[in-house]
């Protein structure tokens, strides 16, 4: 009986384990896939003729574009 207990109890735990790492994938990739398409709104706004416009019409913050 104690190692049917042992037994369920090492396999609810699996299961959470899985449920949350799932969860935490799912809301890491959203958080990715947000960020991605606010930069490619930020980069259709900017309405370049060409790349070398690029440099232009966006500022650097610590070495990196911002809009």
């Amino acid at each position: 009986m104690d190692k049917l207990k042992i037994a369920l109890n090492k396999d609810n735990k699996r299961r959470l384990n899985k449920d949350y790492y799932e969860q935490s994938v799912l809301k890491n990739r959203s958080h990715k896939v947000g960020v991605l398409i606010r930069a490619s709104d930020s980069i259709r706004k900017l309405k370049l003729n060409c790349f070398s416009e690029f440099g232009e019409q966006c500022h650097t913050k610590n070495r990196e574009p911002y809009f």
